[in-house]
C-alpha cells in the first residue's frame, strides 16, 4: 500500500459508518485527528477503480480507470457487468472520465493529451501535441471532440478538434469554469462546470453562445453525464450528487455523502434506467492516520439498490 499525506481540510474531522449500502449525511460520524504539521496521513488501497462510462450500445458493458497505487500506474479497461469478462485497452490517467461514442471510438486524456482508441483496444491514437488538455467529450455524431487546454492564456481554452486531432475553434474562454465538459447527446450544446454550478451553451459560433446557469452548488461541480433525452443532467459535487433538468432546473438529489465518503464522476446507462459511480471511503485507522478505498457502485437512475461492482 501506499501513504499519502493529504493537505485538504477535507479529510480531517469525519468518518462514516460502512456497513450500510447507503449512507446520508446523518449516518456520519465526526471525529478529529490529532494534531499534524501535514495533516493525516491518508493510506490508499492497493488497487482503487475510477471514473466509469457505459457502452452507449450495451447497458451490460463499461470502460473504468483501474489505478495501481503501488506502481503508480493506470489503466482503460472495458468490463461486462455480466460475465465479468474484464480487458486491457490502453494506459490512462485516474482523474478523468473516458468518453464512449457509439461509432465503437472512446476519447481520454493521458499525459497530458487527447487520445482515442478503438473499443476493442486497437488503433491507439493521441489526438493533441500542444499544451495541457484534459476533459474530452464527443460531440453528437462523434465527428469532433471538445476538450479543455491549458497554455499560456489567462484561462483554459475550450478547444474543438475533429476525429484526426485538427483543430476546428477555439472558443470563448473568460466565462470562468470548465473543469469538465459534457457534450449534450441530441444537439450541438455543452454543459460544463461554471463557477458553482453547471452552464450550459450552444457551439455554433467561434465563441459559446449564450450562457445559462442550470443550477448552483456551494461546493462546486466535479463532473457531469447526460441522460440520452438530453433534458437531465447528472453531476457530483464534493459531498453529493444528483440530476437536474436543464429546461426546468429541476434538482433532484440522488446520493448525500460526507467528508469521509464521497462520490464523484456519475455515468447514466444508455437506456437511463441505471448509474455508475466512483465512491471514495475513508476511515480513521490511528490518531493521525486513515485509511481510503475507492470503488465502482452501480444503482437505479433513481439513486436506489446501490450496488457495489466486485472486481
Amino acid at each position: 500500500m501506499r501513504a499519502v499525506t493529504l493537505f485538504l481540510l477535507v479529510f480531517l474531522f469525519v468518518t462514516c459508518k460502512r456497513d450500510k449500502p447507503v449512507t446520508p449525511v446523518s449516518d456520519c460520524q465526526t471525529y478529529t485527528f490529532e494534531d499534524s504539521p501535514f495533516g493525516p496521513e491518508i493510506t490508499m488501497a492497493d488497487v482503487t477503480y475510477h471514473s466509469p462510462c457505459f457502452n452507449p450500445n450495451n447497458k451490460d458493458e463499461i470502460i473504468y480507470i483501474k489505478n495501481n497505487n503501488i506502481s503508480g500506474k493506470a489503466e482503460l479497461r472495458k468490463r461486462n457487468l455480466l460475465t465479468k469478462e474484464d480487458n486491457f485497452l490502453a494506459a490512462a490517467w485516474v482523474l478523468n472520465s473516458p468518453r464512449w461514442h457509439k461509432n465503437g471510438w472512446i476519447v481520454f486524456d493521458y499525459n497530458y493529451n487527447i487520445y482515442k482508441v478503438k473499443e476493442n483496444g486497437d488503433s491507439l491514437t493521441r489526438l493533441t501535441n500542444e499544451g495541457q488538455s484534459y476533459f474530452p467529450s464527443w460531440n453528437i455524431n462523434g465527428s469532433a471532440v471538445i476538450f479543455r487546454r491549458v497554455d499560456e492564456s489567462p484561462w483554459p481554452n475550450l478547444n474543438i478538434i475533429d476525429n484526426n486531432g485538427n483543430l476546428i475553434q477555439v472558443l470563448d474562454s473568460t466565462i470562468g469554469g470548465h473543469r469538465t465538459t459534457s457534450w449534450s447527446p441530441v444537439e450541438n450544446k455543452i454543459a460544463y462546470n461554471r463557477h458553482k454550478g453547471i452552464g450550459l451553451s450552444f457551439v455554433d459560433q467561434k465563441q459559446l453562445g449564450e450562457v445559462k446557469d442550470v443550477t448552483n452548488h456551494e461546493l462546486g461541480i466535479l463532473s457531469l453525464s447526460w441522460f440520452s433525452n438530453g433534458e437531465w443532467i447528472t453531476w457530483a459535487s464534493l459531498f453529493q450528487f444528483g440530476k437536474t433538468n436543464i429546461n426546468t432546473g429541476e434538482t433532484k438529489i440522488l446520493r448525500q455523502g460526507c467528508y469521509a465518503l464521497r462520490y464523484s464522476r456519475p455515468a447514466v446507462s444508455p437506456d437511463d434506467t441505471k448509474i455508475i459511480v466512483e465512491r471514495d471511503d475513508i476511515r480513521k485507522t490511528g490518531p493521525s492516520s486513515g485509511y481510503q478505498e475507492t470503488y465502482l457502485y452501480i444503482m437505479n437512475a433513481d439513486g436506489s439498490n446501490e450496488k457495489k461492482i466486485e472486481f
